[in-house]
């Protein structure tokens, strides 16, 4: 079994000691790209699965920084509406994915939760930390529903990973928005147990002591456990598929 995970930076930041894992971190791809345009992609990058093999999305973290409340302003719509559009255009298309491949399973994952750390100016924050992570709980709840609708798994974030105001802690962060590789041992052992496989997770002991070290004494996350995945191109958008 391979899984194959497909989406932003969050997927190398996420998934990369996940062991027999291949990941397409696909520049700063959105929920919204994949809802407009579909899944032809995955097919050009993964020509055949093999019975059993994982697609895995990890995107909507920049739906949510970037994105959703600035709709929901434009259209004058509430943010629930916003993101319940989104969702739905969203599993729709990978719904037709998971048709078109009964031998694999498709797995959504719940977008990383929000900070306010280190910002972007390419992919600004917009609206407070306490707004988006209002959004960031609407369009999860929106997803978890549509992709039991659909027969695809949905991975929870666990909950360690976050304060009690839902916003990511600093302690597992690169001191952004990202949750450094070596941090992720939760979030797979999670994914173990929705595809009742045993997966294997490539601890860096050393890496989470200089890690922890940094964090007790006031030091930087920044670097500490970068992944070394790169990403790539997005494939050129095919517009003869409906997937």
């Amino acid at each position: 079994m391979t899984i194959y995970v497909f989406g932003d930076s969050h997927s190398a930041y996420c998934f990369e000691c996940l062991v027999d894992s291949k990941i397409y971190w696909l520049g700063p791809v959105t929920m919204h790209r994949i809802a407009r345009d579909g899944t032809a992609f995955v097919s050009q990058l993964v020509p055949r699965f093999e019975d059993g093999d994982v697609a895995l999305f990890m995107v909507g973290e920049i739906d949510i920084r970037c994105h959703l409340i600035p709709i929901s302003e434009a259209r004058q719509k509430p943010i629930d509406d916003v993101a319940k559009e989104l969702a739905t255009g969203f599993i729709s298309r990978l719904a037709l994915l998971q048709k078109s491949q009964q031998h694999i399973k498709v797995v959504v994952t719940q977008p990383l939760f929000p900070t306010d750390r280190r910002p972007n100016s390419d992919l600004p924050f917009r609206g407070d930390v306490t707004t988006r992570v209002h959004a960031h709980r609407l369009l999860s709840g929106h997803l978890d529903r549509l992709c039991h609708d659909a027969g695809l798994h949905f991975l929870l974030m666990p909950s360690k990973y976050k304060d009690k105001d839902g916003v990511l802690l600093r302690k597992y962060s690169d001191d952004g928005v990202h949750m450094m590789p070596c941090e992720a041992e939760r979030l797979v052992k999670s994914l173990g147990k929705i595809l009742s496989k045993k997966i294997r997770f490539d601890r860096k002991p050393m890496t989470l002591l200089t890690r922890r070290w940094n964090y007790i004494w006031g030091g930087t996350l920044r670097r500490k456990g970068l992944p070394i995945t790169k990403p790539i191109e997005m494939p050129p958008h095919d517009v003869s598929t409906q997937l």
